[in-house]
């Protein structure tokens, strides 16, 4: 199929020893604040080694994603972290990658196909948590801007709202979830959606939405702004990732600590890359905390 890489590009095992290079792949652009901070927390913990990053942005699918590793690979990195771009399933390339001797660690999914070990915040109990959150205000009528089932952790953070409606004895209503045709983590997505919302009968239309994005949460909330509703009074708001912790817009959202996520990538890396072999299919889950703000209070009339 032209995608196996069960060896290295030629070249690359001579420089490999001293290189001091280590990849990191992501998904989005380094734009995101919350791959930047990935990003400080592995150059945190690579350059107490002398180690230095060479950072890929991946805007696109998963063959971009193929021809960046591709191109890392050929300056001679000692071994990789990667922010996948799809999930669920993961890319053939990636399979293959890990399959390989490169040295990988994925980072922000779990893959159960993907032979390597994995960083990541636990998503599904974020969703639980986010969800629980606007129940604990008395809301009952949830919506969630979720994204589609080919980003794991999008699928994960559904999984946990849909716990913890079942938890709180509430039915899911499909309509209260719309849907968009690929994951994008921008404000248009959260317009759109939260347009989709206000077309319900004011009967069905939601009194809360969870977002599974603080910028998809901020589309969300400039939408209903625009329509002349207020935050928290007519709908509360929490998102994902604390993206806007210098922001004016007071949004409540779940803490991943992503400095951390990095730090902790880079440790796995550094073991592989030193000949450590425990742990190399391990999966290391760091737990999310809620941030609440403003944007969540009880739901109008209640």
């Amino acid at each position: 199929r032209g995608t196996f890489v069960t060896h290295l590009p030629a070249g690359a095992k001579s420089e490999q020893a001293s290189s001091k290079l280590i990849g990191f792949v992501c998904y989005n652009g380094i734009n995101s604040p919350f791959m930047s901070t990935i990003a400080r927390g592995i150059e945190t913990g690579a350059e107490t080694k002398n180690y230095h990053i060479c950072l890929s942005s991946v805007m696109g699918g998963s063959e971009k994603e193929a021809q960046a590793i591709r191109k890392l690979l050929a300056k001679g990195v000692e071994g990789l972290i990667v922010a996948p771009v799809e999930s669920n399933p993961p890319s053939d390339f990636l399979c293959e990658l890990a399959q390989s001797k490169t040295r990988l660690v994925i980072i922000d999914e779990r893959i159960d196909e993907i032979a390597a070990p994995c960083v990541l915040c636990d998503d599904r109990a974020g969703g639980f948590m986010a969800t629980e959150a606007l129940i604990n205000a008395g809301h009952r009528r949830i919506a969630h801007l979720g994204g589609p089932t080919q980003k794991a952790n999008a699928w994960e953070r559904f999984e946990g709202y849909r716990k913890a409606l079942q938890r709180y004895s509430i039915d899911y209503d499909k309509c209260l979830v719309p849907s968009f045709d690929k994951y994008a983590a921008d404000e248009n997505v959260g317009k759109k959606t939260a347009a989709t919302l206000l077309e319900l009968p004011k009967s069905k239309r939601p009194t809360a939405i969870f977002a599974s994005n603080d910028n998809v949460a901020a589309g969300a909330w400039s939408e209903l702004l625009s329509k002349g509703y207020r935050i928290p009074d007519d709908f509360s708001i929490i998102g994902y990732g604390n993206e806007f912790t210098q922001s004016i817009l007071q949004l409540s959202s779940i803490e991943q600590n992503p400095e951390q996520l990095g730090r902790t990538a880079w440790n796995i890396l550094k073991n592989l890359i030193d000949g450590g072999k425990d742990g190399t299919e391990s999966i290391t889950m760091l737990r999310p905390e809620l941030v609440l703000r403003t944007s969540i209070s009880q739901p109008p009339h209640s």
